[in-house]
């Protein structure tokens, strides 16, 4: 089922709530109308596929990612050196970043990401899907009483809970300065369309600040918000195959990098727009 409303592109959902692949497009030469179609999108299916975009230079993508806002530079994941705003995600025989879990990107910073660009350069020849999960039907299908108890509860933020995703303690300690612990709200607000949702990262949560409850209440309520990113309903699925590129909207979702093809190469490079202070 093709979406209507669009005149420029032409959108496919994958799901109900969450996921659409766009077909008819070409990132690379995308005018004002076409990509203000892509953004309303984006904002409706939360993340949004294109295939062969092969015709999308590196500095082509940094600037489509330039379109959605101010790009952030990496701080504790590999640059490339010619384009300093490029993040390399690169899989080799003895390494694997460490992406195999539910997350949102840089929630160690005061301002967390907006928006990622994400394309495949080199894929496996089986493997490698990723998923993301819709934080904003997970928060409305919350009972009513949970929706009370978290309301002004805050996540505790660190760059250093990196260190047991695979992030190297070089970069942790070479960040540490700049990104001291952080706190965002557990029930974010989305700022463009007013939608709430459950914001909570494994990646880098290290507590709870507001919360009405002992240490291992605080720890259970933790654990069961995490959980919610694995149900089923709330996902999509996205197999890749080369240039293609995924943009998502990471204040209202959480992905999943499946590790499923180890040792084969992946080479993915991915742009990231920073985003505002969660509400």
């Amino acid at each position: 089922m093709t979406a209507t409303g669009y005149d420029r592109i032409a959108v496919e959902p994958l799901t109900v709530t969450i996921g659409a692949e766009v077909l008819g497009v070409d990132l690379g030469a995308v005018d004002g109308d076409a990509f203000d179609e892509i953004d309303r999108a984006l904002l409706r299916h939360k993340v949004l596929f294109f295939r062969d975009q092969c015709n999308l230079s590196i500095d082509g993508h940094i600037a489509l990612g330039r379109r959605f806002g101010d790009l952030m530079m990496p701080k504790v994941i590999s640059a490339d050196s010619a384009h300093p705003e490029l993040y390399v995600l690169e899989t080799t025989s003895d390494f694997a970043p460490m992406t195999d879990c539910w997350h949102v990107d840089s929630t160690y910073l005061a301002e967390p990401a907006k928006v990622s660009v994400l394309r495949a350069r080199v894929v496996p020849e089986v493997g490698g899907d990723t998923l993301w999960a819709d934080m904003e039907q997970a928060y409305d299908d919350l009972p009513e009483s949970t929706k009370e108890q978290l309301e002004g509860v805050r996540t505790v933020n660190s760059v250093s809970k990196l260190s047991e995703f695979g992030v190297s303690a070089d970069a942790i300690r070479a960040a540490e300065p700049d990104v001291p612990p952080v706190e965002h709200p557990l029930i974010r607000t989305h700022p463009d369309t007013g939608r709430r949702c459950v914001f909570i990262n494994r990646q880098t949560i290290v507590g709870l600040a507001g919360f009405d409850g002992g240490v291992l209440q605080e720890q259970a309520m933790i654990t069961s918000l995490l959980a919610l990113a694995e149900t089923p309903e709330y996902q999509c699925r996205f197999r890749w195959s080369p240039d293609a590129v995924a943009i998502w909207d990471n204040r209202c979702t959480q992905h999943y990098a499946v590790a499923d093809y180890f040792p084969a190469y992946r080479r993915m490079e991915r742009v990231t727009v920073r985003g505002t202070r969660p509400f």
